[in-house]
């Protein structure tokens, strides 16, 4: 058999017992040949009442079908009688079976008292019913099957042949309930199919088992059909019944949900549905038992379905937004008849607007977009945040690669919060599909995208310098006395290497730019009192910068440059109040002197005119000593003040005496004074807290909130007179650079990749350590010395210009040198 036979066989054989299964009939009638046929036996009752196909009475079937190559599939079958007329002395009666797809058949049924009919011709029942009679049912040959199975152009034909035996009488037992009397039939026959493009044939076996109750009709059934190995079974079980006034239960369906209420959208409103407590007769749910009308009380028009519990109403058109109300009316049946108590009414509104992407940041084609900062959209309604998430929600770098982050909302507005910075210089695109719904249920017509681009890098690729050891703290300064800044950095006593630990290094610049060979000075530290903090000063006012570093909690210690540009050894001055340094002029007379924090205190070293420190005074300062203090004008008097976290506020009085703290509260970390808006007066900038703006009066106003980074400075970058903040990030492996813009507001954080940072106050500084003009960022950690070259930028007669990048080459050679000497 040809393929294309094959894959027509379940076709077909389904046709076949598909025919057969409800409204089998034969042709004629009459006994079969037998010479010895057994008794005939009236069955109990009027023989018509076992066929009660009147107008009204319906039956359901539970239905199990099985079928090679596609398992078992469960049903329900719901049939009805439609119409029913009375012509020359037979009942016709227009019959329809709906399944559980919705697939719908009519068929012609007639009853006289010859018998029961499908159609003119084909007889189910022969009246009056006799057990044991036989009679043919069909016997054709050569029938227009009227489908072309085999695709050569010519219609198939079909030989069929059925006979029919009524076996007995039964009682039977199904879901709606244990019947007597039943009338079991059996029905058994042939289709043979004849295949016009090579003449070869198929025949299928068929057999159909039904019993009949009186007054009620068919209570079960069984069929079965085979071809080959294809094998085709179903059982029907009544299992709710309305027949002549009769039901199976008596119980009200009640409608139990509605899909549409409150406001829906669209796509919601494209089909209106009800659940019922029950199944329900799928032909009583129609256009008169299920309306719906507008606002203005006219009715839609659409199209009504039933399928078990579930009834819908599928308007003709798109509902158009305003107010419907929906009705279900006591029309409406479950499957043994019984109708609804009352009419069930509900109301809802649609929204069949879509949502649309107003407004976004950055704005189509934007340049030097922030690469940390988040990017919006914002919507022109509530956007379902079931709706919209990540794959919905995309950002895509130049190499198509999504970037990862975290959505937000606020208001109509969804945020996107890139997880760590966008690359410099690169092209981002970000894409808003349309599965993106507003809270009605309506989708973004289509997907939305824009494109930006992030600001050329400011500062190259970081360089870290192993120096052997942990390094504590860093500053930076002409300590050579060649007029170029250099590197000084300090170790901790932890790392367990006596040749680094508790050292100071002096990375001085040379004439490339570069930084080179370390010099090493050995400390008397301990690992108890252990180098904490490093600064740089002119300590003997001889004109020369000068290093001071402290002991923690034991003494701070002076190294002055000399005449060659090395360091001397160091004055030591014994004191608790060492464990954080810095150096500054507080008694206006020219001189540097020594603030230090420790042992909870804030200790004034004046310097005197032979170069000498003297304590001058302390004041209370309840906070860790990693916590930091910062030195600046707060109060716009032109003396000096101490700000220490907390925030503890002390204002000078310019003559190296402060005057009792005023606080304002907040959890602080590092601490860096500044103006950082552009008005002239310094501001207090607390890393892990946000910015006190300084007021007109010499006050701090209210604290401006804002996480900026653990260890922060405040510097100007890129030469535009406007001071910036420059933030290290302990345990994120970053540093920034909040840049003040032209209206005196920071803008969002430009990122750069570092090392892992750390948490001391001191681990972070700024300056131009290669002689370029730019500051440089310079941070110190377990990992060593870290640098960040700022090669972006540069001021050219007033404006900023751009320069080309460039990298020293001598650093590689020192840090091959700096291995070669810490070896040694």
């Amino acid at each position: 058999m040809k393929r294309s036979q094959i894959n027509g066989t379940s076709s077909w054989l389904g046709y076949l017992v598909v025919s057969i299964c409800f409204f089998l009939g034969g042709c004629g009638g009459g006994t079969s040949g037998s010479a010895n046929p057994p008794a005939l036996l009236a069955v109990p009752g009027d023989s018509s009442s076992y066929a009660p196909y009147n107008t009204g009475n319906s039956w359901t079937y539970r239905v199990s079908r099985y079928e090679t190559g596609s398992g078992t599939v469960n049903s329900i079958d719901f049939v009805k009688v439609g119409q029913s007329s009375v012509i020359d002395g037979s009942v016709q009666s227009t019959v329809t079976e709906i399944d559980s797809l919705g697939n719908r058949s009519d068929q012609l049924m007639i009853k006289n008292d010859s018998g029961f009919f499908s159609g003119d011709d084909y007889r189910i029942l022969k009246f009056p019913l006799m057990v044991n009679d036989h009679f043919v049912q069909t016997h054709l040959l050569g029938a227009d099957y009227g489908e072309d199975l085999d695709q050569d152009g010519i219609r198939e034909k079909i030989d069929t042949h059925a006979e029919v035996t009524v076996v007995g009488v039964e009682s039977v037992t199904v879901e709606a309930g244990t019947f007597d009397n039943c009338v079991k039939v059996q029905t058994d026959g042939q289709q043979t199919m004849h295949f016009s493009s090579d003449g070869s044939q198929a025949t299928a076996d068929i057999s159909l088992t039904e019993w009949y109750a009186p007054g009620l009709g068919v209570v079960k059934r069984n069929n079965s059909a085979t071809i080959g190995s294809y094998d085709l079974t179903e059982t029907y079980n009544l299992t709710a019944y309305h027949v002549e006034g009769r039901s199976s239960e008596s119980s009200s369906p009640t409608v139990v949900s509605v899909d549409q209420t409150g406001t829906i959208g669209a796509a919601a409103a494209s089909a209106i549905t009800a659940g019922f407590s029950e199944d329900m007769d799928p032909l009583s749910i129609n256009d008169a038992t299920f309306t719906l009308k507008n606002s203005a009380g006219q009715p839609v028009t659409g199209t009504v379905s039933c399928s078990q519990k579930v009834a819908r109403f599928v308007p003709a058109a798109p509902l158009s937004s305003g107010a419907y109300s929906a009705t279900i009316s006591t029309g409406a049946l479950d499957m043994a008849g019984n109708p609804l108590t009352q009419n069930y009414s509900w109301s809802f509104s649609v929204d069949a607007a879509p949502p649309l992407v107003v407004a976004s940041y950055p704005l189509p084609g934007a340049t030097s977009f922030p690469v940390t900062s988040p990017i919006t959209a914002t919507f022109s309604e509530q956007i379902n945040p079931l709706s919209i998430d990540s794959y919905s929600f995309l950002v895509r770098s130049p190499n198509q690669s999504s970037v990862y982050g975290y959505l937000s909302q606020s208001g109509n507005s969804w945020t996107f919060t890139p997880r760590s910075a966008l690359q410099h210089g690169a092209t981002y695109t970000v894409t808003i599909t349309g599965s993106v719904k507003d809270t009605a249920g309506n989708s973004l017509p289509a997907t939305y995208s824009w494109s930006f681009t992030t600001p050329p890098a400011v500062f190259d690729r970081y360089l870290t310098i192993p120096v052997g050891s942990e390094a504590e703290a860093v500053a930076i300064g002409d300590v050579t006395g060649d007029g170029k800044n250099d590197v000084v950095l300090i170790t901790t006593p932890y790392s367990d290497r006596p040749a680094t630990d508790n050292t100071l290094f002096v990375y001085p610049q040379v004439a490339s730019g570069s930084l080179g060979i370390p010099v090493k000075y050995p400390t008397s530290a301990t690992y108890t009192s252990g180098l904490s903090s490093v600064a740089i000063g002119d300590m003997n006012h001889d004109g020369k910068k000068d290093v001071v570093i402290t002991t923690s909690g034991s003494s701070i210690q002076v190294l002055l440059q000399n005449s060659s540009g090395t360091l001397s050894a160091p004055v030591v001055y014994p004191t608790a109040h060492s464990v954080l340094v810095q150096v500054a002029d507080v008694n206006n007379d020219g001189r540097d002197d020594v603030i230090a924090l420790g042992d909870g205190k804030l200790a004034i070293f004046l310097q005197g005119p032979g170069g000498n420190l003297s304590l001058s005074g302390t004041y209370a300062a309840t906070t860790g000593g990693y916590a930091g203090f910062a030195v600046g004008d707060v109060n716009h008097d032109g003396n000096l003040d101490l700000v220490y976290a907390g925030v503890g506020v002390l204002t000078g009085n310019g003559n190296g005496s402060f005057n009792s703290a005023v606080y304002y509260t907040a959890e602080t970390g590092s601490l860096a004074v500044g103006d950082l808006n552009g008005d002239g007066l310094n501001d207090i900038a607390a890393g892990s807290a946000g910015v006190w703006y300084q007021t007109g009066s010499g006050a701090m106003g209210a604290l401006s909130q804002r996480y900026l980074g653990y260890s922060i400075k405040i510097a100007d970058i890129n030469n535009d007179a406007r001071s910036d903040a420059i933030v290290q990030h302990w345990g994120y492996g970053h540093v920034g650079v909040f840049f003040q813009r032209p209206d005196g507001t920071l803008g969002e954080e430009d990122s750069y990749p570092s090392v892992y940072g750390s948490y001391r106050p001191g681990a972070l500084a700024v300056g131009d350590i290669d002689g370029n003009g730019l500051s440089d960022i310079v941070v110190v950690d377990q990992s060593g010395l870290t640098l960040h070259y700022n090669r972006e930028q540069s001021v050219s007669g007033g404006g900023v210009a751009k320069r080309a990048k460039s990298v020293s080459l001598s650093v590689l050679p020192s840090v091959r040198k700096i291995w070669r000497h810490l070896k040694k």
